[in-house]
């Protein structure tokens, strides 16, 4: 099962209870054009096997998760923002939760950005990426960073 979502430039902004992109198959959501997703928990890549992608585009694009966000729960999870894309997640965030996944975020372009006011694992029991590849980037954790070495994440902030 296959699935793609664009809620770009939508009047009213999406809120949904749980999110998940790629649960049982392959899923992409785009959030482009001043789009915004709110959501409680939000997970990509969920399932095993599955693959999911969601990429926050554009100035006033926005994806605010209230509770846990994973990025490769099960699966294989990609989360890029780009060119001033804004996500947010206030609890606890994973990138390559469990075993055999894969996760890997990247905030790239001018203005992009990533607040986390919870935790953050790297690469908990799966292997996880987060990338910053220029200065023009930000990434925000209020709670403590735990990159897990025992699945060899890459982590690089520049």
């Amino acid at each position: 099962m296959t699935g793609d979502v664009d809620p770009s430039g939508a009047t009213d902004p999406w809120e949904i209870y749980v999110l998940y992109v790629g649960q049982t198959g392959e899923g992409t959501l785009n959030i482009e054009s001043g789009g915004m997703v709110s959501n409680t928990d939000g997970y990509i890549g969920g399932g095993y096997d599955s693959v999911g992608t969601v990429t926050v585009t554009g100035e006033g694009s926005e994806w605010n998760n209230w509770g846990k966000l994973t990025v490769g729960s099960a699966g294989d999870g990609t989360l890029n923002m780009i060119d001033g894309g804004v996500v947010s997640s206030c609890y606890i965030c994973y990138i390559g939760e469990l075993p055999g996944s894969v996760g890997s975020v990247t905030v790239a372009g001018e203005g992009s950005r990533w607040s986390n006011s919870g935790d953050l694992y790297v690469g908990h029991e799966g292997d996880g990426r987060l990338a910053t590849p220029n200065k023009n980037n930000t990434v925000t954790v209020s709670g403590r960073i735990f990159v897990l070495l025992h699945r060899s994440p890459l982590f690089y902030l520049s």
